[in-house]
């Protein structure tokens, strides 16, 4: 899509999981003998954390603790991730 950001290296991606994502989001999770993965989306206002808070409720008793990964906070990560905005496409340069 013209003037969309240009996409990241592999190197780039696991330099930036490697040293922020997973230290910042997995910092202290127990490594699972069974990963289970639950996606929970929903327009704004639609009160996902509510969801989220009864998902990771019920899974407590069969798998334990869990990670909560938003999609939100995971931009932050991405060197052009702040600059998205409505009202035009993203660059690099934020402008």
């Amino acid at each position: 899509m013209p003037g969309d950001a240009p996409l990241l290296s592999d190197a780039d991606l696991q330099s930036i999981y490697g040293t922020c994502i997973r230290p910042d989001v997995l910092e202290g999770v127990v490594k699972s003998q069974s990963p289970t993965a639950v996606l929970v989306a929903g327009t704004p206002g639609a009160d996902t954390g509510y969801a989220l808070a009864r998902v990771l409720a019920n899974l407590r008793p069969s798998i334990g603790d869990s990670a909560l990964i938003r999609s939100a906070d995971l931009l932050a990560y991405h060197p052009y991730g702040r600059q998205q905005s409505s009202d035009g496409p993203r660059s690099p340069s934020g402008r």
